[in-house]
């Protein structure tokens, strides 16, 4: 009796294992998605302005580059918000999620380097360069991915990919 119990125990923890339908079903929360989305793009917004703004000798870099600091450093809560809303098996989603997070940190910290610079012209112009570069080519064709990929996963219809500041193509396309 022993042995014909362990076989099976043991027989339906790999049916279990190799079940194709999760156990631990993820819960749709489109409002929270839209919620979240909507957040990011007022964090877009805000830093767009900024770097729209520099592209025009900005006085004022230092102290803007502060508040832009402080936009573009809540965009990985954002991040972690949706990336939590995506289905395990979303690939695209997922993909975009780990990209962002490999690429985000160089965001903040060319904001720091600008709000550190003392009004450095020199070197506001190198890190508004560095961002664009970084926002253009790779972070808001991402956001987009993620967007539509989010919202997919829990029932909502297509979103716009996020524009940037004035030097981007608009919408963003993959270099």
């Amino acid at each position: 009796m022993k042995f014909s119990t362990s076989i099976i125990i043991a027989l339906a923890g790999s049916l279990v294992a190799a079940s194709p339908i999760s156990l631990s079903k993820r819960q749709a929360n489109p409002d929270g998605v839209l919620a979240t989305i909507n957040a990011w793009l007022n964090d877009i917004s805000r830093v767009n302005a900024f770097l729209n703004t520099l592209a025009n000798d900005d006085p004022n870099a230092v102290s803007d580059g502060q508040m832009a600091f402080n936009f573009a450093s809540d965009e990985p809560n954002q991040l972690a918000a949706l990336s939590g809303a995506l289905a395990s098996d979303d690939t695209a989603g997922q993909n975009a999620a780990s990209i962002l997070g490999q690429v985000f940190p160089g965001v903040p910290a060319a904001f720091q380097a600008i709000a550190n610079s003392g009004g450095d012209q020199s070197i506001v112009s190198q890190q508004v360069a560095t961002i664009n570069s970084l926002r253009c080519l790779t972070v808001l064709p991402q956001i987009g991915i993620l967007f539509n990929a989010a919202a997919a996963d829990n029932g909502l219809g297509p979103q716009a990919t996020p524009t940037g500041p004035l030097v981007c193509p608009n919408p963003p396309t993959f270099a």
